[in-house]
């Protein structure tokens, strides 16, 4: 089996770090997280991660921290033995500057898009207490589809909702290994960076599960008919779910991902260049570091 590297993608709240860990809880994976917010930090617990294995001075974890994004995947395939790598940083200049690198490493990447229906993304703000909005969906949605990468996309709620199945398929198409407790992430150590709070939560509890469908409150079962008039209204919505819709692995998308050239992504340079300065310039980064 050729490396190969596993880059996940969606909007936020929409399930990427527990496929992550899902897809990277294997004897041959490495289930990275968002590793992008590492290299780039922009909030406060960015600078001082704690390892999702416990271990405060975890030896994996200071190794992975030593690493250049450059050399970042070639350094795990070899150093640990690793047969493939999933990443699911996000952003969309770091999934493509990724794939760039992987087809001038002669690595295998797979793109793959994670999406919630928009009730379930809309029920998943609401109770948090954050704004229903749905523009950030449409948004990061279209903005990856005008790269040209190559991609699969994966329905969350179908996933949990029939998670044997579904984890079996998506095993299948990115020619990774599938077996029964492979969904129990949980059970195994790794070394995840950042992502969901309520997923890395999970693996600290007693008695874990995977959560399936939402039981809505009547604060929210209230709100229903307006979000859903307001996303059939919405043209935009629409058109990023039928594509979404379209490559949808679940329903039957098995097109294979070929490399491509890819279009450039205009917030690439800027962050791009944030790496340099952090790397670079050190003492003026620590400075600018300990005033946040």
């Amino acid at each position: 089996m050729n490396k190969k590297i596993i880059f996940i993608g969606s909007a936020s709240r929409s399930g990427s770090t527990l496929l992550d860990m899902i897809l990277g809880n294997d004897p041959n994976g490495f289930s990275l997280g968002e590793v992008y917010a590492h290299h780039l930090p922009w909030r406060d617990n960015h600078f001082n991660s704690i390892c999702t294995c416990g271990d405060n001075e975890c030896d994996i974890r200071k190794s992975l921290n030593t690493l250049r994004p450059s050399t970042l995947y070639s350094s795990i395939f070899e150093s640990m033995k690793k047969s493939f790598i999933v990443d699911s940083s996000k952003v969309i200049f770091w999934i493509l500057r990724g794939n760039r690198l992987a087809k001038k490493k002669g690595f295998d990447a797979i793109n793959i898009l994670i999406y919630k229906d928009p009730l379930s993304l809309a029920f998943s703000h609401f109770k948090r207490g954050e704004p229903i909005k749905i523009s950030h969906y449409y948004d990061y949605y279209s903005q990856f589809f005008e790269t040209e990468m190559p991609f699969i996309s994966v329905n969350y709620n179908e996933f949990v909702n029939e998670s044997p199945n579904s984890l079996k398929t998506i095993c299948e198409y990115c020619d990774i290994p599938f077996f029964p407790k492979k969904i129990n992430f949980w059970e195994a150590e790794q070394h995840h960076y950042f992502g969901s709070s309520s997923v890395r939560r999970t693996k600290r509890e007693n008695n874990p599960k995977l959560r399936k469908s939402d039981v809505y409150p009547n604060e929210f079962i209230k709100l229903i008919p307006e979000l859903e008039a307001t996303f059939t209204a919405n043209i935009n919505l629409q058109k990023v779910l039928s594509k979404l819709k379209e490559h949808d692995v679940l329903n039957g998308y098995s097109k294979k991902p070929t490399a491509g050239k890819y279009k450039s992504y205009g917030r690439m340079y800027k962050s791009i260049l944030w790496f340099k300065y952090k790397r670079f310039f050190p003492n003026k980064w620590e400075m600018k570091k300990s005033k946040l």
